[in-house]
């Protein structure tokens, strides 16, 4: 991780910002925890009650790049490069959260 505290990172399609923005963040609580958390914002026609999706995982440094939701248990891969940030799920109903993220600092 870089110094800062937080990363914050949003999810590109085909070289632009995602239709349906989805935004993840991790943050450093310590040197050996990491929180992270990712909110998917779907169609605003929806219910209020699902208009968001969201991620949130606990993890250490070194076991970063598999991601277990606690809230869906859904599993992700991440893959941490320079300023990207690719998401892969093998998963079905896990989908929201893959693709690739820039980092936005």
């Amino acid at each position: 991780m870089n110094q800062t505290l937080t990363q914050h990172y949003l999810k590109f399609e085909h070289g632009d910002l995602a239709k349906q923005p989805v935004h993840i963040q991790i943050h450093q609580l310590d040197k050996d925890k990491l929180k992270i958390e990712g909110i998917a914002y779907r169609n605003p026609n929806n219910r209020v009650e699902t208009q968001t999706l969201s991620l949130l995982a606990y993890t250490t440094p070194e076991q970063k790049n598999l991601i277990i939701d606690n809230e869906k248990k859904c599993q992700y891969q991440f893959d941490f490069q320079k300023a990207l940030l690719i998401i892969k799920s093998e998963q079905k109903g896990c989908e929201r959260f893959t693709g690739i993220y820039r980092l936005y600092d």
